[in-house]
């Protein structure tokens, strides 16, 4: 049994924290930890910019409330105190063991220490001399200091039984307060534990249960904690990372780490940089990637209908390689699922060609088994025997009749079964349909995929059940994406050699006949990645000089140090499953398992079956028997095959149909035609918000319907479409695969619940939305022509509307797949029902601004938006709106006075919203340009571009991948004006410039006598819309003053390189530094215009803390190439405190001294008696891009106190300001008039 019953640890929800409580309990995971993970988190109330709500897929979360503010300041640990009581207080059948934590914590291994009553074990206070710290003196009993000595000394973490923390937590609160008030120390509770253990006479053994970073004679032993509370330092003593410094780059996800583990000096401090590397690299595959399979919603309750009985399934793995144990785990894990049982686990044991002694929860996530285990230990003490498989046999009813071609029917033979015939050729057929045995116990007999030894009517359950809970452990997939990282994620080729153990020898082929069965599929000069174990690396030297070769032993820099020899051969595995093409082994289980772990991933798009010993060829005859194995038999371990890695066959697909209508004539239209023109009408599911009049609705023709759920409303008392969409989501949906959302006036394709389906499994990503803008018909089209049009449109932005954009169609898909899209329009929404769990309608809101919240709450938790590449549904766009003309029914806003509530959308836009927590505001401006904050759109998100950055999508034909930021640095080019008379009288030179197709993208005449007369040639492009345009060539025609046009000229554009100057100095700022204090150092780094941090290097030279210096110098050119644009600076003091955070641009002292750009607003629009919430206000140069956004919210404007504004930043003056809009906001939420004035 386990010793450990509760693991738990407690956090004030603040950003610091909030990313250390994600690594501890990743870490905690990682190590299989036993016991319960609880997270005892406080609400955060004294951050109001910190939003994020505390998730977690491994703690169990219990909200406490903010005990922070004491006596009038904030003190974090009074939440570890006070939630400790209140986790106690409410949980009162709490019993067990209690492994105590602190956030900064992080697992190495697992904690298995068994505490009896009476005591605690706590990690010894390693620094000097503890016993005689004041804090002990002065507050620890005379009578007990006797007992206090450096052994009993202890701190976190610590081990404790329920009933003794019961019993001294309320005097370690009360010493704690008491010593914080006193002395005024944050860590006033590391002292109230000891001594309250001490009053209450609890035995305190100290041992080294783990290790603080900053401990240095201690950290290059083994611990299973790593405690992280010091500064690591490289082997120069330079600082490379600090928990405070990281919590920033914590922020968004992907975390941004700067440090590579073989960056430290000791080893628990490589060991927590190698954690936190991995849970970057998951975080990178979460986001990117469909590697971690089995977060895929189609695999959603896997496990509805186990319900774990006291009967067990117990069995020795096939005495194999490694995956022939992993086909063992497979098959008994799927028979307890079946059976209802409860599952046993081997206990460590020398595994075939493996070293030392391992169990399967050293390679699987036994957390996610999903089953009741117990291992043999704890099973073997359960049943009172001696710990030994024969023991288990004797009170078994042992199952010795499977072999490795054979069938075990569950529960019993079928009868008339023509598949199953089929099935059987050749075959051992035996039944397991005796359930009443306690015990059923396989002796290493269980070998083969799970699905080709056992048929039962429940496989598709099963296959579900394995893809979800049975994969390999989270880090291992982190480790392999380390080296695919190197090479480019399915940007190389993979195969699997064996050449070593193998009883078939006639697979024991040359390189050369290697290379001429591959050369088809993989282009020379490829990289091509070759998981072998043969050792004599010459064999392979055909292939090297073929392909750009590499092996697993050449990523050492890449890998763990401190790995597991062991998880290597699945590593390599984990590698090839991200392959463009994998070509296998004949007759490898490690190859096969290959084949469906990439059958499993949805965004790799090649899954054939491609064997090292065949010819391979491009295009593969497909089987069109089903399931595939009929035709291709073979030993049931020896291949995969696709239907157990098709997620679509996993699952009901019935389609839940959402209908918010408001006395609209067309409804009962728009579900006959539903019904109608699906191919399966008996998988839908209608729920429909029916608003009319009290006869409408009682008449309503599919009141009674059997597959209609209805929710009626008097329309007077309607509240809008939200409301109404609200009410569907809330009360009618149901255990429905598929949520599909469409308005009340509909048509649809022939099949076009079949197409839906399709379309959104070809989507690359787990949690996918299909939706645009639908292609329209005509009440009046009873012949159906709008049947005709098959393509459709994607979305694009086209301006704000107030705080709401307007979007629009921006071109026809070309494309045989969905394609990522950036809006999810309301009138066609398709995709997962657990999307309606995670995105709750905005009820408030009327009309507008409801897709926008639909946007931002989808995409922030984590679902990616795609527009399908045929039309499946039509919308009747006949109404008194702007598409026509024709009104053919009442709206809802002509009939019910209501206002458009935006709240739902401006609470989100001013971080007050209940968003995801998956991704941000920040994220959704990278991915689909639009800042609804600033209210930003990029040029590209315009033409309904995203910013995918998989690589699976080109978005070539409208910008070049390297465009895609929002700002590009401005470029310059000379003007060719040899030939050019420069004494001539010129009027004007029109000049253009045009892309490589000729399409001109910017004319600019020129002016300037500078130019006329030579001593200007150069010309900048500094708009980043244009050089997103590719610029190509310059048309240059001069005109004299009397008329005459010279020759046009074409000419290619040649720019100008950038020459980096290097070393370049400035001069620090210092004016505000009080240099009468000392300072220990200064924190200093250099950003780019991005505030992008491009340079951390803290001051500790004299000169500088002194005063005595402020020039800086910078003597790395590759810095200088990240273009400097400011620096931050913040002193340090002596006594540890930090002074102000200083951040100001860079003055080169090789530039003249930026100048600043002030004007007076023109207010003459302005009603000065009004009051005002802002002014929206913004900088456009002379193309009427901005290049600003800087709304004027103080008040002295409002009252004409202040008529100047000033522009500083060198970044904004270099884009040559030229206009700025004013667009008064009142206080009622109304707008004055939009005006632009020239810059005076």
């Amino acid at each position: 049994m386990s010793n450990i019953s509760h693991v738990f640890y407690s956090t004030s929800n603040t950003p610091y924290q909030h990313w250390q409580c994600d690594l501890l309990e990743y870490s905690f995971n990682k190590v299989q930890q036993d016991g319960k993970l609880w997270c005892l988190c406080s609400e955060n109330e004294h951050d109001k910019n910190f939003t994020k709500k505390r998730t977690s897929k491994y703690s169990e979360i219990v909200k406490c409330p903010d005990w922070m503010k004491v006596d009038g300041k904030l003190w974090g640990i009074a939440n570890k105190l006070e939630s400790m009581k209140y986790w106690l207080d409410n949980n009162p059948s709490l019993s067990g063991t209690i492994l105590f934590l602190d956030p900064d914590m992080c697992f190495v291994k697992p904690i298995n220490e068994k505490v009896p009553k009476g005591k605690i074990i706590g990690q010894r206070w390693n620094d000097a001399d503890m016993a005689n710290h004041p804090m002990f003196k002065k507050y620890c009993p005379e009578n007990l200091k006797n007992k206090l000595n450096n052994e009993v000394v202890f701190m976190y973490p610590f081990l404790i039984n329920v009933v003794d923390l019961k019993k001294i937590v309320n005097r370690f609160v009360e010493i704690s307060y008491e010593i914080h008030r006193n002395e005024g120390k944050w860590e006033a509770d590391m002292y109230g534990i000891v001594i309250a253990a001490l009053e209450m006479g609890l035995e305190i053994e100290t041992k080294e249960i783990g290790c603080c970073n900053n401990w240095k004679n201690q950290r290059n032993n083994d611990y299973a904690v790593v405690h992280y509370p010091g500064r690591m330092l490289n082997c120069k003593n330079e600082n490379i990372w600090f928990k405070q410094d990281f919590t920033k780059d914590t922020l968004t996800k992907p975390w941004k780490l700067k440090v590579h583990p073989n960056e430290t000096t000791n080893k628990i401090e490589y060991q927590l940089i190698q954690t936190i590397t991995e849970l970057v690299r998951i975080q990178i595959l979460e986001r990117n990637t469909q590697m971690l399979y089995w977060n895929n919603v189609d695999l959603r309750d896997s496990l509805q209908n186990y319900h774990a009985q006291d009967k067990y399934i117990s069995f020795q793995p096939w005495p194999g390689g490694f995956n022939n144990i992993r086909m063992s785990l497979e098959i008994a894990a799927v028979f307890a699922f079946l059976f209802n049982r409860k599952l046993v686990l081997p206990d460590k044991y020398h595994m075939y060609l493996l070293k030392n002694k391992s169990n399967m929860g050293d390679f699987f996530d036994k957390n996610s088994f999903g089953l009741h285990c117990i291992s043999l230990t704890d099973f073997c003490k359960l049943k009172n025997i001696p710990n030994n498989w024969k023991e288990v046999e004797k009170i078994s009813h042992v199952y010795d009749k499977v072999f490795d071609n054979g069938y075990i029917c569950v529960p019993e033979i079928p009868k008339e079964d023509p598949i199953f015939s089929q099935l059987i050729k050749n075959r051992i057929v035996n039944e397991l349909c005796d359930n009443d045995h306690e015990i059923i116990h396989f002796p290493k007999n269980l070998l083969g995929s799970f699905y080709l030894n056992i048929y039962s009517k429940r496989m598709k359950e099963a296959s579900k059940y394995v893809a979800k809970h049975i994969h390999y452990k989270e880090h291992m997939f982190a480790e392999a994406y380390g080296i695919i990282d190197e090479l480019g994620d399915r940007e190389y080729y993979a195969i699997h050699i064996r050449r070593n153990d193998h009883q078939y020898k006639n697979l024991f082929i040359s390189a050369e006949k290697i290379y001429q069965h591959i050369r088809d599929i993989v282009p020379e000069k490829s990289k091509l990645y070759i998981a072998t174990d043969c050792k004599d690396k010459s064999f392979f030297n055909v292939l090297n000089e073929k392909y750009q070769t590499s092996f697993y032993s050449d990523y050492k820099g890449s890998s763990n140090k401190y790995l597991d020899y062991n998880l290597i051969g699945m590593i390599e595995q984990l590698i090839c499953t991200r392959a463009k093409i994998f070509i296998g082994n004949d007759l490898s289980t490690f190859s096969s398992y290959i084949y469906r772990l990439r059958g499993y991933m949805r965004d790799i798009e090649n899954k054939e079956y491609y064997l090292n010993t065949k010819k391979c060829l491009k295009n593969i005859k497909k089987i069109s028997i089903k399931p595939t194995w009929i035709q291709t038999w073979m030993s049931t371990w020896g291949r995969e095959h696709p239907e157990v890695w098709d997620f679509s066959n996993f699952n009901n697909e019935t389609i839940f149909i959402s209908i918010a209508a408001y006395r609209d004539p067309e409804l009962e239209k728009t579900i006959a035609d539903c019904f109608e023109m699906a191919e399966y009408p008996e998988r839908l599911v209608i729920g429909v918000c029916l608003q009319d009049t009290l006869e409408k609705i009682e008449n309503f023709k599919y009141k009674d319907h059997p597959q209609i759920r209805l929710n009626t409303m008097e329309y007077t008392k309607a509240k809008g479409v939200c409301y109404a969409r609200w009410i569907i989501q809330t009360q009618l949906t149901g255990n429905e695969k598929y949520y599909l959302q469409i308005d009340s006036h509909s048509r649809f394709s022939k099949h076009w619940d079949s197409t839906l389906i399709e379309q959104i499994h070809q989507c690359p990503t787990n949690k996918p939305i299909l939706s645009t803008y639908p292609n329209g018909y005509n009440i009046n089209d009873d012949s159906k022509g709008y049947l005709n049009t098959k393509t459709i449109a994607n979305i694009g932005y086209d301006k704000w509307l107030g705080r709401h954009l307007r979007t629009s169609g921006k071109g026809v898909v070309k494309s045989d797949k969905p394609i990522p899209a950036s809006w999810t329009a309301a009138g066609f929404l398709f995709t997962y029902m657990e999307w309606k769990n995670e995105v709750e309608f905005p009820k408030r809101i009327l009309f507008n601004g409801e897709e926008d919240v639909l946007f931002i709450k989808s995409f922030t938790n984590g679902w990616d938006i795609y527009c399908p590449p045929t039309s499946t549904i039509y919308h009747c766009y006949n109404d008194c709106r702007k598409q026509s003309k024709v009104k053919y029914r009442p709206l809802v806003w002509e009939d019910v006075q209501i206002k458009n509530n935006m709240d739902d959308l401006l609470e989100i836009i001013d971080g007050k919203g209940d968003i995801g927590t998956f991704r941000n505001l920040e994220d959704l401006r990278v991915k689909y340009g639009v800042c609804y904050k600033k209210r930003l759109i990029e040029d590209w998100a315009k033409k309904g571009i995203v910013n995918d950055g998989s690589g699976n999508y080109s978005l070539k034909k409208f910008v070049k991948d390297k465009f895609l930021d929002s700002e590009l640095e401005p470029k310059t080019f000379k003007i060719n004006t040899s030939g050019l008379d420069i004494t001539a009288k010129y009027k004007v030179w029109i000049f253009a410039i045009e892309n490589e197709y000729g399409d001109e993208i910017l004319r600019d005449d020129i002016y300037g006598k500078d130019y006329f007369t030579g001593k200007k040639n150069t010309y900048t492009i500094s708009s980043s819309s244009i050089l997103k345009k590719l610029p190509y060539n310059y048309i240059l025609m001069p005109r004299l003053e009397d008329g005459t046009e010279l020759p046009r000229r074409c000419l290619k554009i040649n720019w100008i390189k950038e020459e980096i100057k290097c070393p370049r100095s400035f001069k620090l700022d210092t004016s505000e530094i009080d240099f009468n204090l000392k300072y220990e150092f200064w924190i200093f780094a250099l950003e780019d215009e991005n505030n992008k941090e491009i340079l951390r290097a803290d001051i500790y030279d004299q000169q500088f803390l002194t005063g005595k210096t402020n020039l800086y110098t910078i003597t790395d050119k590759n810095v200088l190439k990240k273009k400097p644009y400011k620096y931050i600076l913040c002193p340090k003091l002596s006594n540890s405190s930090e002074t102000t955070r200083y951040e100001k641009y860079i003055e080169w002292g090789d530039q003249p001294p930026i100048k600043k750009l002030t004007f007076e607003l023109n207010t003459s629009n302005i009603d000065f008696e009004e009051e005002y919430k802002s002014w929206i206000f913004a900088i456009e140069n002379e193309h009427n891009e901005e290049i600003l956004r800087h709304d004027l919210v103080n008040n002295k404007y409002f009252t004409r106190e202040k008529k100047h504004f000033t522009i500083d930043d060198p970044k904004v003056l270099r884009k040559n300001p030229y206009q700025y809009v004013l667009w008064p906001l009142k206080k009622n939420g109304q707008f004055g008039d939009k005006k632009i004035y020239r810059i005076k």
